[in-house]
């Protein structure tokens, strides 16, 4: 028998936990899903791995598995709130992490012989891998947040390299956050066409990809289905609805339509 599955995110995880419960939801699985703020202001001590004890405490999160109550909530559909949570991740055949800051935004410049400029800056693509920018390869920090206030960057890359070293076996997949609504970006009003944004978002998949791949976890581009017609931003169709507090503009979390392209084209890379 197929062993379980183990996710691992923040909010961005809740679209594809539904389309994963859908199509091939069975009761096994485990999800885990943090509120990223939170995350970021307890990072240092929060998770802890002894051997393949993966164990998690000392903040609010949502879990949904085979021995959590399954309750109602806006950001992980049946999952219920906890503090402390612990899972042998050798029990699990594939465990699968969600944005855990790595996020798809046209915030580079990437010209025709493929030079890298941030803020008209050029940047060589190893000085890009240690660059603290919000929500990329895996850096986050926090600025006057209304819980937590202040936070330094912290990078998610140390939990993912934890889990994937305590695994062994080459089992760990991380799909990144999806791109942004297409109605959510002006792109005149924010200087960025879409070539320029397009060229980029490809680049960070093609980055991940590599970064990733040199400690041994797998790296889920987002599939040609969910993208609009220009190929660039998600296809407005995946999102949510409209953002809950900001007028004219879409919700960056996903549906479960979403979420079942995701699950499938997730299958199909752990087949591989």
């Amino acid at each position: 028998m197929k062993k379980p599955t183990l996710f691992i995110g923040t909010s961005f995880l809740g679209a594809v936990k539904e389309g994963w419960d859908a199509i091939y939801g069975n009761g096994v699985d485990t999800f885990i899903g943090f509120n990223a703020p939170t995350l970021v202001a307890n990072y240092e001590t929060c998770w802890s791995i002894d051997n393949t004890e993966l164990s998690i405490s000392g903040i609010d999160f949502f879990v949904s598995s085979p021995s959590h109550a399954a309750v109602v909530s806006k950001s992980f559909s049946n999952a219920k709130r906890v503090n402390c949570f612990q899972a042998d991740v050798a029990e699990f055949d594939c465990i699968v992490f969600v944005d855990m800051f790595h996020r798809i935004t046209p915030c580079f410049s990437i010209d025709k012989s493929s030079a890298i400029s941030y803020l008209d800056v050029p940047v060589s693509r190893a000085m890009l891998g240690n660059m603290l920018i919000k929500g990329f390869n895996g850096w986050m920090g926090l600025e006057d947040n209304k819980e937590w206030g202040n936070a330094p960057y912290i990078n998610a890359r140390g939990m993912i390299q934890a889990v994937r070293q305590a695994t062994g076996r080459n089992n760990v997949i991380l799909i990144s956050a999806p791109r942004v609504p297409r109605r959510e970006n002006d792109v005149a009003k924010r200087s960025v066409g879409i070539n320029r944004a397009k060229s980029c978002f490809e680049f960070t998949e093609d980055f991940y990809e590599t970064e990733l791949g040199r400690i041994g976890v797998r790296y889920l581009r987002q599939p040609n289905e969910v993208l609009d017609s220009d190929r660039c931003f998600t296809d407005s169709q995946f999102s949510r609805g409209p953002h809950p507090t900001i007028p004219g503009v879409l919700d960056r979390h996903m549906n479960q339509a979403y979420g079942e392209i995701v699950a499938r084209e997730l299958v199909d890379l752990q087949l591989t």
